[in-house]
This record gives structure tokens, C-alpha cells and sequence, in this order.
């Protein structure tokens, strides 16, 4: 049994009165089960969207989505859609993944076609069609994986992976909201190395690290062994992609890179300006890159003198930066005297 806010109790009651059983449906109903607070909510009715209409009459209603047979309705701050559709369980197959194809009423239970009852307690990331999956659901499938409350299940990976291609068509600026949920993941090194394919379809760029496997493996481990800021983990993603156009060898077949860093920072500032993100954000990161390098001998006792150089939140991100790097090299003696010199700035 799910409890239902007053709110979501009047539409489908008041749907109940003229005839109709209305269930919630969607992720709203993972997400209850999960204990989590809603503030938007999907019914779905076999009433006629004419007939639903003249039922909510004297409500606050918006029908911009009267073409997909949706009606947003709102009740004491709280929004519920409410879709017209006679074949609840076909529209409950539109859903893509099984854990959000389940419907709720309260006097009748659930329909749970697809097991989606069994795959929310098991935490588990399925697709309902794994031969049509949406580009547009790849990227939040693994935002969830990322973040660690969900697995993937098998048949869910051979189909993302098989798909991965798909992801270059959505535009940059749909992408970020959903990549940055990756990036911020308990498990987003993790995610990123598993499904590099598919994150190069979204961030092209990516695929010039390929010239060396040990560059993108490190910059994933160093994500994976850093703190969860939003700009400390895209500078961290970002800082080796000019290496690849910086590299050269002298006589004696050593390795050089020559420029790397400021490279890395250009394209940092231009794929997360197409990315959409935050300007202070770009800045941020791209300070980062910049001036990581800077601080690699510091002391404990110089760390006062430091302040004068640099802004202290900047200056706590740079110590962070180099605490992941090291962190990624093996060095845990390197990363704890960093992340102790990260502590010393509140």
C-alpha cells in the first residue's frame, strides 16, 4: 500500500465519483515506494479527455498537452497529470524502464505488468523493449548506476552499449543535466570506464585520450578518489584531453607534452560552454587545470602563505585536485597530506 498526498487523493477520488478508477503510474510510484516526497504526480484515466475536463472544471488547469491526452492539474501546490488512456497496461509498456511501469490505486492496488515491483525492491535498472530503447533514457539509466542505490541489469547494458551511437543525437545543452549526474555519482569512474563508448558519443573529445588507455583509466580513477564537487570532478575529467595535441618525443624517444595543460583548459572552457554549464562553473574548473600544477611541492607551513596567491575556496579545490591525483597514482601519502592541507581552509 503507497500513501497518497491529499492532493492526489482528490483528483483520483473525484474521478472515482463520476465513474472512473484513476491510478498514479510512473516514476512517482518508485519513487513513494522508496519513501521519497513528490510534488508532481502521473494519473492515468480511461475517461475521455473532454470528459476529464469538464470534471476538473474550476480548477487550476493547464492544457498546453492536450495533443498527448494530458491534462496538468493543480491541487494546493502540488501538480498532477492526468493522461486519457482506456488500455492502461499499453500505456504503462510507453514507460521505459520496468521499475517505473507500475500503477497504483487505492482501492484497487496495483497492475505491475513487467515486474516493476520486483525490479524497485531489487534496485534494479531494466528496459521494458531493450530493442528500442530511447536515446533520451541511456544517459538517466546510467546517472542511477552511477549513483549507486541501482545495478544494471545485464540485458540493460548489452543494450545501451549496443546503442551507444544513439547518444550523439541528442543536443549538448539536453546532456548536461544528465551527464553531470554521472559526474557527481558515488561510482562515476566506475560508470565512466564501463560505458566509455557511450560518453564519447556524447563528448566526442573523449575519444583523443584513446591514443594512450592509461590516460583515460587514470582521470576516471582520479574521479572515482575525489570529493563529490560538481567543478573539482569536471576539471578532473577534463585536464588531460590536450595531452594528445601536445605530444611529442626528443632524440632520446622520451615523451613530452609540452602545453598540454593550457590546451586542456581550452577545451574544457569550450565543451562545457556546449555543455550549457554554469559560467562561474567554467571559470572554475578551468582555474583549476591552470593552476593545479602550481601547488604540487606546498608545505603545511606554507599554506598561509598561499592565501595571498590564491582565493581560499579555489585554493581548497587545488588541494582536493591533487589529493584525487594521488589518490589515483597509488600515493596515499601524497593524497593524505593534501587532503589535510584541503581540511586546514573552512
Amino acid at each position: 500500500m503507497i500513501e497518497l498526498p491529499k492532493q492526489v487523493l482528490e483528483v483520483t477520488e473525484k474521478l472515482g465519483e463520476y465513474g472512473y478508477t484513476a491510478y498514479i503510474y510512473g516514476e512517482c510510484v518508485r519513487l513513494l515506494i522508496k519513501g521519497q516526497t513528490l510534488l508532481d504526480f502521473d494519473v492515468v484515466v480511461s475517461a475521455e479527455m473532454s470528459r476529464i475536463r469538464s470534471i476538473f472544471e474550476g480548477y487550476t488547469v493547464n492544457e498546453d498537452n492536450l495533443d498527448k491526452n494530458q491534462l496538468l492539474i493543480r491541487v494546493l501546490g502540488v501538480a498532477v497529470t492526468v493522461k486519457s488512456n482506456k488500455d492502461i497496461p499499453a500505456e504503462l509498456k510507453n514507460c521505459a524502464f520496468t521499475f517505473d511501469s507500475v500503477a497504483y490505486n487505492p482501492e484497487k492496488g496495483f497492475i505491475d505488468p513487467f515486474s516493476g515491483m520486483k525490479h524497485i525492491e531489487e534496485n534494479l535498472i531494466k528496459f521494458i523493449d531493450t530493442d528500442n530503447i530511447n536515446p533520451h533514457d541511456i544517459l538517466p539509466a546510467l546517472g542511477w548506476y552511477s549513483e549507486g542505490e541501482y545495478e544494471m541489469h545485464e540485458t540493460a547494458k548489452e543494450a545501451i552499449l549496443n546503442r551507444c551511437d544513439t547518444v550523439r543525437t541528442i543536443p549538448p545543452e539536453l546532456l548536461r543535466e544528465d551527464f553531470e549526474r554521472i559526474l557527481m555519482g558515488k561510482k562515476a569512474g566506475t560508470v565512466l570506464g564501463e560505458y566509455e563508448t557511450v560518453i564519447t558519443a556524447a563528448i566526442p573529445e573523449l575519444n583523443m585520450l584513446k591514443f594512450d588507455e592509461a590516460l583515460s583509466a587514470h582521470t576516471f580513477k582520479s574521479i572515482n578518489n575525489s570529493s563529490p564537487i560538481l567543478v573539482l570532478r569536471y576539471a578532473l575529467f577534463f585536464h588531460k584531453f590536450g595531452k594528445p595535441d601536445c605530444y611529442s618525443k626528443d632524440a632520446d624517444e622520451i615523451a613530452h607534452y609540452h602545453g598540454f595543460i593550457e590546451r586542456s583548459r581550452i577545451y574544457t572552457e569550450r565543451i562545457m560552454t556546449r555543455l550549457g554549464c554554469d559560467k562561474a562553473d567554467i571559470k572554475e574548473a578551468c582555474y583549476i587545470i591552470e593552476n593545479h600544477t602550481e601547488i604540487v611541492n606546498a608545505e603545511f607551513n606554507e599554506v598561509a602563505d598561499l592565501f595571498e596567491a590564491y582565493p581560499a575556496d579555489l585554493l581548497k579545490l587545488l588541494f582536493l585536485f591533487n589529493c584525487a591525483i594521488f589518490r589515483a597514482d597509488g600515493n596515499e601519502n601524497e593524497a593524505a597530506r593534501y587532503k589535510k592541507m584541503s581540511s586546514l581552509i573552512n
